[in-house]
């Protein structure tokens, strides 16, 4: 009885290969990341900015990988998840759409981690990171209007629910984080940190959210 509940052995390699192939992109990102910045040593103690750069860096390999496997069909059969090579061509759009905005939100967040701060930490100019920020903003925006368009009911009660569930997560996390800093346990939370924990919470919401409409049972 319990095996029927399975997924079948190409599935289940499948998922086994999504999981490696996201954690080796994962270790591998970050390691480089960090062997850029190792000569930075005040940069590296900002927990802050790793944090709001580690959190691009998720944004980032995953929309590469949507990207990917949806301008290569025979690849997204196998790295995302879907039934077939003409599944990924059917949603290509839609999977463009999203991929393109995974990246430009590692772009904002990016931009806003590197941006030098007074005491002259950073990488990019006050004006230059203005101009990055609200130029993802407004991408953002076109983008958020673009999905509407082409994202079928489901994904649209996805979305929905994920804003729900992120309200939920945002309580929990910044808002104890908040409470514990009034009462004086913990350090405010940093601006920073507040938008990486924002994203951060949102894409975690995403997969709840579609965790319980099945979409993250494997195709």
């Amino acid at each position: 009885m319990m095996s029927s509940t399975l997924p079948p052995p190409a599935k289940t390699r499948k998922v086994a290969l999504q999981m490696a192939l996201g954690a080796v992109a994962g270790g591998l990102g970050m390691y480089g990341l960090l062997s850029l910045l190792d000569a930075d040593r005040a940069f590296l103690a900002s927990g802050d900015r790793i944090f709001a750069l580690g959190t691009a860096l998720v944004y980032l390999l995953m929309g590469a990988m949507v990207g990917l496997g949806s301008l290569l069909p025979g690849v997204g059969a196998k790295t995302l998840n879907v039934e077939d090579a003409d599944d990924v061509r059917e949603q290509r759009t839609a999977l463009l759409v999203g991929s393109a905005t995974f990246l430009v939100v590692a772009i904002l967040i990016g931009a806003l981690a590197l941006v030098r701060d007074s005491s002259g930490l950073g990488y990019l100019s006050a004006s230059t990171a203005t101009i990055v920020v609200a130029a993802a903003v407004l991408a953002l925006t076109v983008l958020g209007v673009r999905y509407r368009k082409v994202g079928d009911e489901l994904m649209r009660q996805v979305s929905r629910e994920a804003n729900g569930v992120l309200v939920l997560l945002l309580l929990a996390v910044v808002g104890g984080k908040a409470v514990g800093a009034v009462l004086g346990f913990t350090a405010p939370l940093a601006p920073l940190s507040f938008i990486s924990a924002f994203f951060a919470l949102y894409l975690a919401a995403i997969f709840i959210a579609a965790g319980r409409r099945g979409l993250l049972t494997p195709r």
